[in-house]
């Protein structure tokens, strides 16, 4: 965002807000209603790794958490597997290589700078 404004692009701006206002309302809401399921580390870095990749666009912090839950199942039916129903998975280091990941592919794709 600081970027963006120092660019003078205060529309790249916003939608780096927007983008990441999205997803932090839509985890808020569900940690909220399962917050034995959820912990708020997970929501806040969440909208951290959101603020991250929604500077290329308001598409992709959906396509981190996407990438970073999709990584986080096998280590999660491990889990399951191993402690039933109560398990708790730590989703911290997937979360962040889904961000670490699209991140890149962005950085390749569009550069640093969209």
């Amino acid at each position: 965002a600081a970027a963006a404004l120092l660019a003078g692009n205060p529309l790249r701006w916003l939608l780096t807000l927007v983008g990441a206002a999205a997803v932090a309302v839509l985890l808020e809401i569900a940690y909220r209603r399962h917050h034995d399921k959820l912990g708020y580390g997970d929501v806040r870095l969440i909208t951290v790794n959101s603020l991250l990749t929604a500077w290329w666009g308001p598409q992709w912090p959906w396509w981190a958490l996407l990438v970073g839950a999709v990584a986080a199942w096998p280590a999660a039916a491990v889990s399951v597997a191993r402690r039933g129903r109560n398990a708790h998975v730590r989703w911290a280091p997937w979360l962040t290589g889904g961000a670490g990941g699209v991140i890149a592919w962005n950085l390749h794709t569009a550069g640093p700078a969209p």
